[in-house]
């Protein structure tokens, strides 16, 4: 059986408040994020305790694709279950893009 590349696209609809990244138990044997390049605020990855907040900031900052500021997407090696990562925005809408390897 062969592994498969899936993609997805997560719009955080309620910037303040970590959502998951999926509705449903999704395993992956990796999982790459990314931030949009038309974001207007800054998106966030981590656990369930993520935080966008500047100032109480928790997890990784997904730095949109077409910023000053460079950076390759974030890595997060599996095997994973994409339902236990978690985003937080401090913009509503704002989006981040990302691939899985499903096993």
């Amino acid at each position: 059986m062969s592994m498969q590349i899936r993609d997805g696209l997560k719009a955080i609809t309620a910037a303040g408040t970590a959502e998951r990244l999926v509705a449903a138990d999704t395993l992956a044997a990796w999982l790459l994020i990314q931030g949009n390049a038309g974001n207007t605020g800054e998106v966030v990855v981590g656990g369930s305790t993520v935080v966008a907040a500047e100032g109480t900031r928790r997890g990784i900052l997904l730095h949109p694709v077409a910023t000053s500021v460079e950076m390759l997407p974030v890595f997060i090696p599996g095997p994973i279950n994409l339902y236990d990562v978690w985003v937080d925005s401090t913009e509503n809408g704002d989006l981040c893009h990302y691939i899985y390897l499903e096993p």
